[in-house]
């Protein structure tokens, strides 16, 4: 006996055929599609610059124990010290932990945490202290000064600063801490100011001294001492536009501009002193608050002979990361791969 066929359905025959031609449609007259944005990123990577032989190098061993950007970066006893930052992909505000890398073993521990979580704040090293001022949560500006000691590996807090700030330029000159511009919330709309006020805090009395003004209001600069003089590089002005202006203190009272602007208007980097010279890298080149590019640029900074010079670029473009220099070698950590200002 013949075994009969099955039958088949019209309407499945009927189905089959749409979607033949439909797939084939699609892939006839619709463009391929683009690939994907890179997302928001904050970074945990470790890289090392060696000045002496102007070349970079990678420690993809030593990834830090939290991914972090805006934070603050101090070296004591060849260790880099980093504390407070942010996450923006997983929507952390700030960070109170204080992170100690050895640049010997390559091996990152937790110190004790802050008095209080700080995005954005200042620090400086002064006699086996890390001296940590101002910063923000989300958008409330902090003036506190929180004050590590390595000996003790304990925190104490310090007299508040008169001007509450996020990412001002900070430095110490024999004994003084000088703080100089950032940025606060904006009292009559939405978004952020820079500003230009300038604070001296006294170390050994503890106590802020004076407040002024320095030339340029600006955020996010890199900074630096050398020879007694506080150095301010770029940064934001008029909140989203970045400038190549460099502005100098001296503790006699006097600001200056040095002759020499920077290569490109720039943010949101990070700057180490090394013999004399600041080096300046990564953050970003603002078009407009919509537009800007992250940068993986490297330059240096003679105030002798007044001129910029561009060094061998990072591995990784990034911005808002911390910087050490340890032995000649530039640590540069954390920091962020791209995010809408």
């Amino acid at each position: 006996m013949l075994k009969s066929r099955p039958k088949v359905s019209i309407e499945l025959v009927r189905t089959a055929i749409l979607i033949f031609l439909s797939s084939t449609l699609l892939a006839n007259c619709c463009p391929p599609c683009e690939p994907p944005k890179p997302k928001d990123r904050e970074y945990d990577i470790v890289e090392v610059y060696d000045i002496a032989t102007d070349t970079w190098s990678e420690l993809p061993n030593s990834p830090m124990i939290t991914p972090r950007s805006v934070s603050a970066a101090g070296v004591i006893n060849g260790r880099l010290y980093v504390v407070g930052g942010s996450d923006q992909k997983y929507k952390t505000s700030a960070y109170d932990s204080l992170e100690v890398f050895d640049p010997e073993t390559g091996l990152w521990s937790l110190g004790p945490p802050m008095p209080g979580k700080r995005d954005g704040p200042g620090a400086v090293v002064h006699d086996g202290k890390l001296y940590v001022i101002g910063g923000s949560i989300r958008t409330s500006y902090y003036s506190d000064l929180f004050i590590y000691d390595s000996a003790t590996n304990t925190w104490t807090i310090g007299a508040q600063m008169p001007s509450a700030r996020y990412c001002p330029a900070v430095g110490v000159i024999e004994g003084k801490i000088y703080v100089a511009g950032g940025m606060i919330g904006n009292p009559t709309g939405p978004g952020i100011l820079d500003i230009a006020t300038f604070e001296i805090y006294d170390i050994a009395t503890d106590m802020w001294l004076a407040t002024y003004e320095m030339p340029t209001a600006r955020g996010q600069p890199a900074f630096g001492v050398i020879d007694g003089k506080l150095y301010v590089a770029g940064g934001f002005v008029d909140t989203y536009e970045t400038t190549d202006v460099v502005e100098f203190y001296t503790p006699s009272g006097i600001w200056r501009t040095t002759s020499a602007s920077m290569n490109i208007t720039w943010a949101e980097g990070c700057g180490v002193v090394y013999q004399g010279k600041l080096y300046v890298m990564g953050g970003i080149t603002q078009e407009s608050r919509e537009s800007h590019t992250i940068l993986n640029t490297l330059s240096v900074f003679d105030p002798i002979l007044d001129t910029w010079t561009r060094l061998e670029d990072m591995p990784t473009a990034r911005s808002e990361a911390a910087a050490g220099v340890i032995d000649g070698k530039i640590y540069v950590v954390g920091g962020y791969q791209s995010r809408n200002k």
